[in-house]
């Protein structure tokens, strides 16, 4: 079972707009950072096994949100 439900805000290096990762997760302090480079790695040292993400957010330069995506069968809330 995954203890922590978290947001993790950050932007990608030459990226537009600001991501948010919803997460579940073992770890309290996983960082932006980390889940970027796990989704985005083929060193498999990268992958986090204790980690899901369940919902990606891309945020405008005013905090609005422009695009969402969520894994269905887990509550938003």
């Amino acid at each position: 079972m995954l203890e922590y439900k978290l947001d993790l805000t950050g932007r990608s290096s030459n990226a537009t707009y600001d991501i948010t990762y919803t997460v579940l997760t073992n770890n309290p302090d996983i960082t932006f950072e980390e889940v970027e480079r796990s989704q985005h790695s083929s060193n498999s040292d990268d992958w986090l096994s204790d980690t899901i993400i369940i919902g990606i957010q891309t945020i405008d330069k005013d905090g609005n949100i422009i695009k969402a995506s969520w894994i269905p069968e887990y509550n938003r809330e």
